[in-house]
């Protein structure tokens, strides 16, 4: 039984392949997914069904498309529209934010404990006692 041609740009039968036009122009989301986008703007179709999806089209300058070629944006999420973040940054948000709380918590709970007096401040009240040959009162916050 014959395999075929072993050229991969003849059919079977040994006659050339058609070559497949790949689009360049579409939308970035269509062509990832590889559907075909019919390039109407700002939306296309595809992405004018899911409105939470973002229609970007590749910015080529002067007819030349470069890796790093600017992207045109065309809908900006509103305040209406779902956060594009994931659920990783939500979660290092929120540890960032509950150890910033916890510290501000730990901060007020010292300043509103007078006793728990640390060493620099029991230095700076007998620093003061001897200057004032302890004729000023100390101020009550720091008296246990």
């Amino acid at each position: 039984m014959d395999a075929g041609p072993s050229d991969p740009n003849l059919t079977t039968r040994g006659r050339p392949r058609k070559k497949r036009v790949r689009t360049v122009t579409g939308c970035l989301l269509c062509r990832q997914r590889r559907v075909k986008c019919d390039e109407r703007r700002p939306r296309c179709s595809n992405c004018a069904r899911h409105p939470h999806r973002v229609c970007e089209y590749p910015f080529d300058t002067e007819g030349q498309e470069t890796d790093d070629a600017l992207v045109v944006r065309s809908h900006t999420p509103t305040v209406g529209d779902e956060p594009y973040i994931s659920v990783a940054q939500i979660e290092m948000l929120l540890s960032h934010a509950a150890a910033a709380l916890m510290e501000a918590q730990r901060i007020d709970a010292d300043l509103l404990q007078p006793c728990s007096r640390t060493a620099l401040a029991d230095s700076l009240i007998a620093k003061i006692r001897r200057w004032t040959d302890g004729n000023v009162p100390v101020p009550g916050v720091w008296q246990c």
